[in-house]
């Protein structure tokens, strides 16, 4: 049986998936370990696809704070944005 379905048809039984492991090349474990890695963050990277905006809070919490309003008089006073493009 070829490696994939190997691998796989062995995944089901618990015990047969840890006994087969030392059979795999050192190619097969580092492909089967991206494989499975990118098959757990799948639905992470599909659910993100699907936001407009990402709030910032939820890397670095409190990350607005220092945007008091006479921070925010200032930028609107002095910095300009040339050529800026926004798209719906």
């Amino acid at each position: 049986m070829p490696y994939h379905f190997n691998y796989f048809a062995s995944i089901f039984n618990f015990r047969s998936s840890f006994a087969n492991r030392k059979k795999l090349s050192w190619f097969q474990m580092i492909f089967t370990s991206f494989f499975l890695i990118s098959i757990t963050l799948l639905p992470v990277a599909l659910q993100n696809a699907q936001l407009k905006t990402y709030p910032l809070t939820t890397f670095v919490s409190d990350v607005f704070d220092p945007l008091s309003t006479d921070v925010m008089k200032d930028i609107q006073e002095h910095v300009v944005i040339k050529a800026h493009l926004y798209r719906d």
